[in-house]
């Protein structure tokens, strides 16, 4: 009795696992070696020229996946495939609702690595586009249509090139065609398609942005022309901008030498002696021009500034370490920019994001209005600075 329970046991065992070993061998791993072997029958009898059988593979492909492209091919392969079938209405239809950010499912990524599927549809279209040309001028098709297949047909195969002059003689002449066919087809259910696929003109960013360092001299008129000589120094500047709008922090340090004696703090600031001038500043500006050269711009604003004897004359002379020659000032000012290409820039690639350098000359009228109440210190400042900075404004597409 145990010795058939036993059996009737192993038995019912053995007939589950055959049971699911010809489930296993039935699965269709299937979906891969269908896709697999589909794309190759496919590409078989395209290169046969047997079209009407290729038709039939690529649609019963598609019908075991409900017409989901991403199942069977890349959307670029299936975009090539059709224009070799000559399906210029499906064509239409499937670029009018295609989603190129759209994954394509494993199956077809690990196909197209042995397959020779993509290469083999790019290539057609390659070296094929007069009679493709030819075929889409003849076929059933409006204007809207036939210019705009011939306008991606011309796109595909201009950007083939492969150096980057050629590149760029092709983004110029498919833009001027996209340009054309936006004019002529407004509203165009293809425009969004080729302002943000065919289409490819860019242009600077709202924001930008500067850092420069420059040589700084002051020249000063007024009480302040008959105490302190004409002096030289170094600028440091950050500059934002946004559209027209330009935002500007600054600092400075300018040294100058005495014209005559200053009694303060209970000595004698010697004639001749070094005379140090710090500034903070934070300006807006507007850009009243602006080109891929040039940018001319006003500004006005505020700062900080202060004299500092040298440390020399204050080792000599204690009362001379904290002078008390500090002010706020109000400034005026204009400058003009000439921007240059930055020499590690590819020049070849104006339609990269890139970044400039620049050589600008910027003009400041000072009015500081000092702590201590002397006529000395009654006057302006008006700075002339030279700087070479590095920056600009990003590149962003213009759709």
């Amino acid at each position: 009795m145990i010795s058939f329970m036993l059996l009737s046991l192993f038995s019912g065992l053995s007939a589950q696992e055959n049971d699911i070993k010809a489930q296993i061998l039935s699965y269709k791993d299937s979906d891969y070696n269908f896709i697999n072997k589909g794309r190759r029958l496919l590409i078989d009898n395209l290169q046969a020229s047997r079209i009407e059988e290729a038709i039939n593979v690529k649609n019963a492909l598609l019908n075991e996946f409900d017409g989901n492209v991403s199942e069977v091919f890349y959307n670029i392969e299936y975009i090539h495939l059709l224009y070799w079938t000559g399906e210029f209405g499906e064509l239409l239809n499937y670029l009018r609702q295609v989603d190129f950010e759209q994954s394509v499912s494993n199956n077809v990524r690990f196909s197209s690595q042995t397959d020779n599927f993509s290469k083999a549809v790019y290539a057609h279209t390659i070296e094929n586009k007069d009679i493709l040309e030819i075929d889409i001028k003849n076929g059933e098709l409006d204007d809207m249509e036939r210019d705009f297949l011939l306008l991606l047909l011309n796109e595909i195969v201009s950007s083939s090139s492969q150096n980057d002059q050629g590149n760029l003689s092709h983004i110029d002449k498919i833009n001027e065609q996209a340009d054309q066919f936006l004019a002529n087809h407004p509203g165009s259910p293809y425009e969004k398609l080729v302002r943000e696929q065919i289409r490819f003109v860019v242009k600077d960013s709202h924001w930008g942005s500067y850092m420069d360092f420059g040589l700084a001299t002051v020249l000063y008129q007024g009480d302040l022309s008959r105490q302190f000589n004409p002096g030289v120094g170094v600028d440091l500047l950050f500059e934002y901008r946004h559209r027209q709008l330009m935002g500007m922090f600054g600092a400075g340090v300018l040294s100058s030498t005495l014209r005559q004696d200053f009694q303060i703090k209970n000595t004698t600031w010697k004639k001749g002696s070094g005379a140090t001038l710090g500034s903070v500043y934070l300006n807006a500006g507007f850009l009243v021009f602006e080109n891929h050269k040039w940018s001319i711009y006003p500004y006005a604003g505020v700062g900080f500034t202060g004299y500092e004897a040298v440390e020399n004359d204050t080792k000599e002379d204690e009362n001379l370490k904290k002078l008390g020659l500090n002010s706020f000032f109000t400034q005026l000012g204009v400058g003009i920019d000439l921007k240059i290409k930055s020499f590690f820039i590819d020049n070849l690639s104006p339609y990269r994001s890139s970044t400039d350098s620049r050589i600008s000359l910027r003009y400041s009228y000072r009015k500081p209005h000092f702590e201590r109440k002397d006529p000395l210190l009654s006057g302006s400042q008006h700075l002339i600075t030279l700087s070479w900075g590095l920056g600009g404004r990003g590149k962003e597409r213009d759709l």
